[in-house]
């Protein structure tokens, strides 16, 4: 089959491999569309695995099935496989399972045509679109995200970063009964595309927002969001900054006004949640997908993302791929 492989930090190859063989409990699916995001740009760079397949937003149609997921089914798949054993998963915190795997990180993900797995990762996705059914991952941790968060009805509620999970998180928050929404993102197409604001725009002294959700990362954005919390309001990271960086606040101001800061990382127990709201779609999930790629546009989907352009892009492992 035709995979992308990674051969060193930053060096992807469409490579010819073998198809997979399902172990035990597992299914094999015929990969239909694979999501990029930043931890792809991560997994493929500082992080990189030689021999490696990434995608870890995927969806892909059964050709090897089990009981329950017989041959034809369309599936989402939850990419995180927890080990089950340690104190972390027998507390029901599968997320935070240092044992875990995860496919596309270290196990093979959905940049192939092919790919096996566990059928406990893969979601029954009928009646979605395979499209629709890559973007339930990062819906699922979305999702999780306000699970942390708690609820946002009634509130002003702050974002930054207009990139796939900024929008879905302000989506979600409109959704979910806000009094209003406030997306601040500094990439200009991506700020004129959204109809976001800069963070010059806000005013100063800052206004108090309910809720504040940083998608971004940027140590800047975090410290000028805590800066905009509300009395006794919430603070929620989702956004995925370096191990090596750090960010400055006042901790006399959290104590003073009873501020929450939670942190959201991945996903957990969200992800059929998610393949519901991708359903029924409140959120307008297909406006996300701007750019789709064959497996041998794999490198030029992640030079544009480098480079902010675009939103959310896709690959379709079948199209335009020769045997």
């Amino acid at each position: 089959m035709k995979a992308v492989v990674i051969n060193g930090p930053g060096d992807v190859a469409l490579t010819d491999v073998p198809d997979p063989t399902p172990g035990p409990g597992e299914v094999v699916l015929a990969v239909r569309a694979a999501g990029l995001c930043g931890t792809d740009l991560h997994v493929v760079g500082e992080a990189a695995v030689p021999g490696m397949i990434p995608g870890h937003e995927l969806s892909g149609e059964v050709v090897h099935g089990v009981p329950g997921l017989p041959v034809g089914t369309l599936v989402a798949v939850n990419p995180l496989i927890p080990c089950g054993r340690c104190v972390r998963c027998t507390a029901g915190r599968t997320n935070l399972c240092r044992d875990r795997s995860a496919v596309g990180v270290n196990r093979h993900g959905g940049a192939a045509e092919f790919l096996a797995l566990p059928a406990v990762a893969c979601f029954d996705a009928t009646g979605l679109t395979p499209e629709r059914a890559a973007i339930v991952e990062p819906v699922a941790c979305v999702l999780h995200g306000f699970d942390r968060l708690g609820p946002v009805a009634g509130d002003d509620v702050l974002v930054y970063g207009a990139g796939p999970m900024g929008l879905l998180a302000a989506a979600y928050a409109r959704h979910s009964g806000a009094a209003s929404v406030t997306v601040v993102e500094a990439n200009e197409e991506r700020r004129r595309g959204a109809g976001a604001s800069s963070v010059g725009d806000l005013p100063d002294p800052p206004r108090a927002y309910g809720a504040v959700i940083d998608c971004t990362g940027s140590p800047a954005a975090i410290e000028d969001g805590l800066r905009r919390v509300a009395r006794g309001g919430r603070y929620l990271l989702m956004g995925v900054a370096g191990t090596d960086r750090t960010a400055s606040f006042s901790p006399f101001e959290v104590y003073d006004n009873e501020i929450t800061i939670v942190g959201s990382r991945s996903l957990l127990w969200s992800f059929d949640r998610a393949v519901r709201l991708a359903a029924a779609d409140p959120i307008g999930l297909d406006s996300l997908v701007s750019h789709r790629h064959s497996l041998g546009d794999y490198p030029g989907a992640l030079a544009m993302m480098r480079a902010g352009t675009g939103l959310k892009h896709l690959i379709s492992p079948w199209k335009e791929t020769s045997r």
